[in-house]
């Protein structure tokens, strides 16, 4: 235990010293670092007007949509699947006054059948 304690408070000791040599550059060199910061700030407007990179993180809010995820048992086929069930949800859901579009897109992913639908209202 007291050979961890001395080699942690050697390596903080190391990040300290390096930190403040850091430091030391940013604060003399004040015009270059402005430089690279304002570089860096311009080439992210870039790639964001690109499309690179989003402009947001959280979506903007309730969009009247939902996404249904389901998942098959593996032993029935993606065909008997999409006519017992994706079939009748699609009736369900088309019968709602509330969905106006509905999208049904059936998938195989790593061995499990999925199906998925977003409906917007």
């Amino acid at each position: 235990m007291n050979r961890f304690l001395l080699w942690f408070e050697h390596q903080l000791n190391t990040f300290i010293e390096w930190y403040g040599r850091q430091l030391v550059w940013v604060l003399s060199h004040k015009l270059i670092f402005t430089g690279i910061v304002l570089l860096l700030f311009v080439m992210t407007l870039g790639i964001m007007k690109q499309g690179i990179i989003g402009k947001e993180m959280m979506s903007t809010g309730d969009q009247g949509k939902f996404r249904l995820n389901l998942e098959y048992d593996k032993t029935i086929t993606v065909q008997q699947n999409n006519i017992r069930i994706s079939s009748k949800l699609k009736t369900i859901l088309t019968q709602q006054p509330e969905v106006s579009t509905l999208f049904n897109n059936i998938e195989v992913k790593h061995g499990y059948r999925k199906s998925w639908c977003w409906s917007c209202q």
